[in-house]
Formats: C-alpha cells, sequence, structure tokens
C-alpha cells in the first residue's frame, strides 16, 4: 500500500495552470453510479460512501485510489484530504468503537479540508 504524506496550510497550495472539472467535483456525490461516472468520480463516491457508513479503511483506500487516477493538482488535493480525514476519524474511532457522530465528524472534516478547493462543491 502506498503512504501519501501531505500537510495542509490555512490555504492549500495556489492551483494556477491546472484545468479543473467543469462543474466541480462533489464534495458528497450522489450514492448512486452514473452513467458517465469516470474512474476518478467512482472512488470518490465510494470513499464517501464508506466513510459516512463507518468504514473509514476502506474510505481511505478509495481516497488513495483517487489520488492516484487524478490528473490535477486540485483533484489529488481533493484525494488528500479525504484521506487526512477518514485517518484522523478512524484514529479516533479506534477508542470508542463503532459511533454514530464519527460519520459527522468526518463529514465536517472533510468540508473543512477541501470545500476551499477550486474543484469541490457540496451538492
Amino acid at each position: 500500500m502506498k503512504k501519501h504524506l501531505f500537510v495542509w496550510g490555512v490555504i492549500p497550495v495556489l492551483l494556477m495552470g491546472s484545468t479543473f472539472p467543469d462543474p466541480p467535483r462533489p464534495l458528497n456525490p450522489l450514492p448512486q453510479e452514473t452513467e458517465s461516472e469516470s474512474d476518478l468520480d467512482r472512488y470518490f463516491r465510494l470513499a464517501f460512501d464508506a466513510a459516512l457508513g463507518g468504514d473509514f479503511d476502506t474510505a481511505i483506500d478509495n481516497y488513495e485510489q483517487a489520488l492516484d487516477e487524478a490528473s490535477n493538482e486540485c483533484d489529488r488535493q481533493h484525494a488528500q484530504a479525504g484521506i487526512q480525514a477518514a485517518t484522523e476519524v478512524r484514529e479516533r474511532q479506534q477508542g470508542q468503537g463503532q459511533n454514530d457522530f464519527l460519520a459527522q465528524e468526518f463529514w465536517f472534516r472533510l468540508q473543512e479540508l477541501a470545500l476551499p478547493l477550486p474543484c469541490t462543491t457540496l451538492l
């Protein structure tokens, strides 16, 4: 398994000269597969669904797949934000067991990390 290290600052790295998806990718994709879904979109969808279900290991695996599939810096930072949010919440989960509030905590942390990116949006 590849290890990805990413340190977030107050504002993500400037992403000049990159191309972004149009429209931006949702942080909270719909759970259903779409007809025109790319591999990258599928990994983001599966990761988000897994995290909301409390399966943070699967979420991290899918965010890592998204990171490997990403073709621009903004999508890479989106994937890294997902990995970071899921990892932080998974560490809390190990001490608390399954907890309905962990999915909510993941969602808030993901928004905090990734919503400032120009390639992300909310549905």
